[in-house]
């Protein structure tokens, strides 16, 4: 039951310097962790074993100034979408694009999303990037550098190819947003949650493609938050087009609650059942679904002891959030877990709910195979199932 290291020299703030998504599972065996080594470098390294060991790092970008990796897979915007996990990230300054296509693991070439001027060293944890894919298949890269002015908000209508600065989603310079595709009938639409760190206010921003303009509607007032940690997380459901957002209210208060809404579009807007309510030590959580049978997991870190003794725990839902099951650990033992990252989906070729995450003087980015939720492709039988037909429980 022990936590695996995927790599042991991780960038000593990767806490603060990626995004909600860092894994990407493609089935029950195959993942790919992706995330910042101790020089900077912006790279991945895969299993083909469920986690029980990892390969070598592959770079997809060499640096001594990258930061803010954003990542999206083709498969969590639809299922006919593609085999190619999207990543963007800062680039000195600059926000770069490539794409690692996992039906062969080769790499694009990289691109420019967006050209800065003046990346701020002093200012770097109040950066931020986010990517999605539409339905339509637009690629939507949202990001500002440092926390100092320098936003941008751009669109790719080729895969990555060539990018056209849009209006900007962000309002703050430390304000954070996760990207999603929306329900609108025009399918390159997408959905921005956003988090006012000013205004203590979470929202959801819908941009509009073809007039180029984003509307926004309120959904939550934050008692507080720390702009290092997004306190939120999103999933696309593929089967209605909904988005099922989880969102920390609070931090490190015994009155935080984690609260869970469906979202069918801005003008509807229903919350579901509290995941956690008055729960101390909270920092994260991320929101994954089950694309085969829409289950959703809401994966969250929590003390213990602020940022010195944290775990990794889940809690299940099997009918849209009404209810939640029991609290389940996702981690061995407690430390100073601070970053975590959840897959976004699992669709018909499974995969596993198994979130890597930092451990802050350790310098290590880990995951726990034993202790994962294996999700078989669809038609197949997990070995879970096969072992409690075979030992009869």
């Amino acid at each position: 039951m022990a936590n695996v290291t995927i790599n042991g020299a991780a960038f000593q703030t990767l806490f603060a310097r990626s995004s909600e998504h860092g894994i990407v599972w493609t089935t029950p065996d195959v993942g790919y962790a992706i995330h910042l080594d101790s020089d900077r470098n912006v790279l991945y390294q895969k299993t083909a074993d469920a986690g029980v060991t990892w390969g070598s790092e592959i770079q997809i970008d060499a640096g001594t100034t990258n930061a803010f990796i954003a990542v999206w897979y083709d498969k969590w915007t639809s299922e006919a979408s593609g085999t190619e996990i999207h990543v963007a990230y800062h680039d000195g300054n600059n926000v770069s694009y490539r794409g690692l296509d996992t039906s062969d693991d080769s790499l694009s070439t990289q691109t420019t999303v967006f050209s800065g001027t003046s990346a701020s060293a002093a200012n770097l944890n109040d950066g931020q990037t986010a990517i999605v894919k539409s339905r339509g298949g637009n690629l939507y890269v949202a990001s500002h550098i440092d926390g100092g002015g320098e936003i941008d908000f751009s669109r790719s209508t080729d895969g990555g190819a060539n990018w056209t600065s849009r209006t900007d989603v962000y309002d703050g310079n430390q304000d954070r947003v996760i990207l999603t595709p929306g329900s609108e009938a025009d399918n390159q639409d997408i959905w921005g949650f956003y988090k006012d760190i000013s205004a203590n206010e979470l929202s959801i921003k819908v941009y509009d493609n073809s007039g180029n303009s984003w509307a926004e509607t309120a959904i939550e007032s934050y008692v507080a938050e720390d702009d290092e940690f997004l306190m939120m997380g999103a999933s696309h459901r593929q089967s209605d087009n909904h988005t099922i957002l989880c969102s920390i209210n609070d931090f490190d208060t015994a009155t935080a609650d984690l609260n869970v809404w469906d979202v069918a579009s801005a003008a509807s807007i229903t919350a579901k059942t509290v995941v956690l309510a008055n729960a101390a030590e909270m920092v994260d959580c991320r929101m994954l679904i089950n694309q085969q049978n829409d289950d959703l997991y809401c994966v969250y870190s929590r003390g213990g002891t602020l940022f010195s003794s944290m775990t990794l725990r889940y809690k299940l839902s099997d009918d849209g959030g009404d209810t939640w099951g029991t609290e389940t650990s996702l981690s061995q033992s407690a430390d100073d877990f601070r970053w975590l990252s959840a897959s976004h989906s699992i669709g018909d070729d499974g995969g596993r709910v198994s979130p890597i995450w930092f451990n802050d003087d350790l310098n290590d980015v880990l995951v726990n195979n034993s202790l994962s939720v294996e999700i078989a492709a669809a038609g197949a039988v997990s070995i879970a199932v096969l072992r409690r037909r075979y030992e009869g429980y």
